[in-house]
């Protein structure tokens, strides 16, 4: 399920995760699926995951969640353990 380094924020009340969006213009490769790194640009060689609602939903299904888009780049997931 959740890793101790991302179920720690949320036992505190939330999390915030970077949902998918269009990185084409930094050419990253992906290293599987969702995940990229970064072949230009300041972020350049830096691992990054994006998230969708059905893989936030599997990863805290140990947590009743509700789950907020900020319309722009990430979700705030806020939730407790069940």
């Amino acid at each position: 399920m959740v890793s101790e380094k991302i179920e720690a924020p949320i036992l505190t009340g939330s999390i915030t995760v970077p949902k998918i969006k269009d990185i084409s213009h930094k050419e990253p490769l992906e290293i599987e699926k969702n995940t990229f790194i970064p072949t230009k640009g300041h972020e350049q060689g830096v691992v990054h995951h994006y998230f969708d609602v059905s893989e936030i939903k599997e990863m805290f299904s140990d947590f009743e969640i509700e789950i907020k888009d900020d319309d722009y780049k990430h979700y705030l997931i806020i939730g407790k353990k069940k």
